[in-house]
């Protein structure tokens, strides 16, 4: 906590040594697993510190490695393209090659599904199984059975019942 305070406060410097700061507040918000106030704090240093091309670039490995912590890998993987294709910095620009590496065999190796092997199970001998399909069936003949017809009583008992519902209004 001490350390962040510090930093914080020296990031309000508007030289070299601001931007650094800035960058080590970001690096320490990332460490605490506060990714959505990390990409704050870079986006701030970018704004901030545009002249301090390398502070500006390593903060932009630093918000690569929070999109893969947050398991955005397409952001990740564009900006760490980004580095390595726009860095003057060779060092900045190894280290995007190699996370862009792993990102990228980790992707590689999840994509791959494990061979299945097909396993033929026989549940029938071969005589039974078409014994099934070739036998004859026996037809049973039915009667259906039948609706008995109203009687006189019946129909007035209904029409009755009727004429008793109350009807909605």
């Amino acid at each position: 906590n001490k350390a962040l305070t510090e930093f914080a406060i020296a990031a309000s410097s508007l030289n070299k040594f601001g931007a650094e700061a800035k960058y080590n507040v970001a690096k320490i918000l990332n460490l605490r697993s506060e990714y959505d106030n990390c990409e704050v704090e870079v986006f701030g240093l970018i704004k901030k510190f545009p002249a301090y091309t390398f502070w500006v670039e390593k903060s932009l490995l630093l918000l690569a490695d929070n999109y893969v912590a947050k398991e955005d890998f397409f952001q990740a993987k564009i900006t760490l393209q980004n580095v390595i294709d726009n860095s003057v910095f060779d060092e900045l620009k190894e280290i995007a090659l190699g996370n862009l590496a792993a990102i990228e065999a980790a992707e590689a190796a999840e994509k791959k599904a494990p061979e299945v092997s097909e396993t033929e199970v026989e549940l029938f001998d071969k005589a039974e199984f078409e014994k099934l399909f070739s036998e004859e069936e026996e037809l049973i003949e039915e009667a259906l059975p039948t609706i008995p017809e109203k009687t006189e009583n019946q129909e007035e008992t209904i029409e009755e019942t009727i004429e008793e519902t109350p009807k909605d209004e």
